[in-house]
């Protein structure tokens, strides 16, 4: 009877050291605070990831976010099994805050997760696009060609708002006649007024395969000396736009007054084939070497409409 009664008290001595024995004496809190830090910076690591994936463009599917989110899982329990100021816990104690932590994580996301597997099982692939945007400096007057309309993107305060004011739109300039027509006209130039720097020819290019529609993009403008946020904004939209092809623009200062344009980076717009409108990014690759930042000087040219409130007031009279 003596030797199976020594059995059992080594076997519960063993069971004792597991569930109570302080998992920190075998080494030193020195000796756990690098493995703590590198724990740390892996689980720093998998968070930026899981943020940054999409805005930084970098490879991320639903398989690989849940994959990261198991990851970050096990390293946050880890760290906390060995957080040098909780040694004084037992392994019962710490297994069953683990195990309460995990079964309310997995209470929580449980639905989401499946709604967005869901989500990602039924969603159809998106259509891949390829859109750009390229300016270049541009002499006046334009030929306007007979039956070839030009669209032109006027800068004038008037006619553009503040910050979170937007104006849709070009002003289309179209020749009915049988013979090319100059515009602005050359009656309208003002004699001895710089011509440089007065309007940009702009293209934008689809080069994807997939056929586009109702493609709205934004531009600010800074008129004299303003900079910062005080800025005039103006959204125009291009509608259709094939696959292979491209849409040309003029962008024109109309005031006696200097202007900068700084051309968005994206657009919204709809792809035929998809049911929802999407943003994208425009890229200005290839494009001459102002890129999406066009500069102007003062109109050297009458158009015949009002730059400010007092100049429209005294016309009125």
């Amino acid at each position: 009877m003596l030797r199976p009664n020594l059995t059992l008290l080594r076997w519960k001595s063993k069971l004792r050291a597991l569930l109570f024995k302080d998992p920190m004496e075998s080494a030193s809190e020195k000796d756990r605070w690098p493995e703590f830090g590198v724990e740390f910076l892996l689980e720093l690591g998998l968070a930026l990831y899981q943020l940054g994936a999409e805005q930084m463009d970098l490879p991320h599917n639903f398989t690989l976010g849940l994959l990261c989110w198991f990851a970050a899982i096990g390293i946050g329990l880890r760290m906390f099994w060995i957080l040098p100021w909780l040694k004084s816990w037992s392994r019962l104690l710490k297994a069953v805050i683990c195990f309460a932590v995990m079964a309310n994580f997995i209470a929580l996301e449980y639905r989401p997760v499946l709604n967005a597997y869901k989500r990602t099982k039924d969603s159809p692939a998106l259509l891949p696009v390829e859109l750009s945007l390229g300016c270049s400096i541009t002499d006046l007057p334009i030929i306007v060609h007979p039956d070839s309309p030009i669209e032109i993107m006027l800068l004038n305060p008037l006619m553009t708002h503040r910050k979170g004011h937007e104006v849709p739109g070009f002003l289309t300039v179209g020749n009915y006649g049988s013979k090319d027509y100059l515009w602005p006209p050359e009656q309208a130039r003002i004699k001895g007024a710089t011509s440089a720097f007065q309007a940009y020819r702009c293209a934008l290019q689809n080069s994807g395969p997939s056929n586009l529609a109702e493609i709205v993009m934004g531009a600010k403008i800074y008129y004299g000396d303003n900079h910062g946020d005080n800025f005039d904004v103006h959204v125009f939209e291009v509608n259709p736009l094939a696959a292979g092809n491209h849409h040309t623009f003029y962008v024109v200062n109309q005031c006696p007054i200097g202007a900068a344009v700084i051309l968005g980076d994206s657009a919204t717009l709809h792809v035929v084939g998809e049911s929802e409108r999407r943003q994208v990014p425009v890229s200005t690759r290839g494009a001459n070497p102002v890129e999406g930042f066009l500069e102007f000087f003062p109109s050297s040219y009458r158009f015949g409409m009002p730059c400010s409130a007092e100049e429209a007031r005294r016309l009125m009279k």
